[in-house]
């Protein structure tokens, strides 16, 4: 008899299980581990710039910055209360002091080998940037090339998007002090700090009960120390100050999941799905469905969700398609779910054993076509 295996579920551990329990892996995370991390060398230079939303005015909390070139990281930095940035890259002063001494010696000429060699490292280069956990927003490296680096100018964070869903009013009406404590804390979990991190986190809130931003970075503490009915709490807070500020939604989801909270993920997933359309919310809803028993209304989802734009999670819906599929014994369409997703998953580690259970329904004769006329 062929073992089912539900590797929807497998797929869903790894987005909510981390080390240990991990409740929350959210994706793009704006509090990133500041820990070294491999950076590809480059000519030393200050890639330099402002980060501004659609009117002009910088963001009320900060933005992470990135510098990649092929594809790879350079550097990293947040910007400051004024939107600007600073990423210094690594790799040693050769370029100008690779010329001859004469050329040295003419301090225009030694200025535009500098600008030449900057200018022929960084076509490849760009900025992305973002803000509560947006991600995608890209920037190409502009001419602005001078021979102290690059200056890339504005670069407008939310263009074309709802921003509101990623900045919560409740930010502009920061009191100085909670602000102070918030950006504080901020940098601590940054650099996983976690106790200072959640008393001027808690500090914060304190002051400003209503702030939004720093009950999601007080959750965020929270999970990192594996306090998880906190954290979810302090998710809930952020909701209820501002319940069109997206970044709670995606961890809070996670840790009800983890719970088996299915209905509430259900629920949450709606109200995500209304705030930030896309895969992830679609995935959360089919599998809430499923989960609840309710397989006519748990296909209809995933056949919306199959449909929507690519995303980290899109893939995870084929798996679920594939675990109802199996439930109603229908190995065939089974078959082509699980054929897709490794399609676009070639390095699953689920791989093996998914080729395992294809070739166990291949040799069973399961995967025969249906008789005309039956689904």
């Amino acid at each position: 008899m062929t073992r089912l295996v539900s590797w929807a579920t497998v797929a869903f551990a790894s987005l909510v299980a981390g080390p240990g329990l991990a409740l929350l892996e959210a994706q793009e995370e704006e509090y990133a581990n500041d820990a070294p991390r491999p950076v590809l060398t480059a000519p030393v230079a200050t890639v330099r710039g402002r980060v501004v939303l659609p009117n002009g005015a910088p963001p009320p909390d900060q933005a992470r910055v990135e510098l990649r070139c092929a594809d790879r990281l350079v550097g990293e930095t947040y910007s400051d209360s004024q939107g600007r940035f600073r990423i210094d890259t690594d790799g040693g002063s050769n370029f100008v002091s690779a010329a001859s001494t004469s050329e040295q010696s003419n301090t225009n000429r030694a200025a535009a080998l500098q600008e030449a060699a900057l200018a022929d490292r960084y076509h490849s280069c760009e900025i992305l940037l973002a803000l509560h956990g947006t991600h995608g927003l890209r920037a190409p490296i502009s001419d602005n090339i001078d021979s102290f680096g690059l200056d890339v100018g504005d670069l407008v964070v939310g263009a074309g998007m709802d921003i509101g869903a990623w900045i919560s009013s409740t930010s502009y009406a920061a009191p100085r002090k909670a602000r102070a404590a918030f950006v504080k804390g901020s940098a601590d979990l940054r650099r996983q700090r976690l106790e200072p991190a959640e008393r001027r986190l808690r500090e914060a809130v304190g002051l400003y009960p209503a702030y939004a931003a720093a009950w999601y970075a007080l959750g965020m503490v929270q999970s990192a120390r594996s306090a998880f009915p906190d954290a979810c709490a302090s998710f809930e807070q952020a909701i209820a100050a501002d319940a069109g500020y997206a970044p709670p939604y995606s961890p809070l989801i996670r840790g009800r999941a983890e719970l088996g909270e299915w209905k509430e993920v259900e629920r949450l997933a709606e109200r995500m799905q209304s705030i930030t359309p896309g895969a992830e919310p679609l995935f959360f809803r089919s599998l809430a469905l499923w989960r609840q028993g309710l397989a006519e209304e748990a296909s209809k989802a995933i056949s919306v969700a199959r449909k929507a734009p690519p995303s980290g999670h899109k893939p995870v819906i084929w798996l679920l398609s594939a675990e109802v599929h199996i439930a109603s014994q229908r190995w065939p369409e089974a078959a082509q779910d699980y054929r897709e997703f490794l399609a676009m998953e070639p390095n699953s580690p689920a791989r093996g054993e998914i080729e395992k259970a294809l070739d166990a329904w291949e040799s069973g004769g399961l995967l025969k076509p249906s008789p005309a006329g039956q689904d």
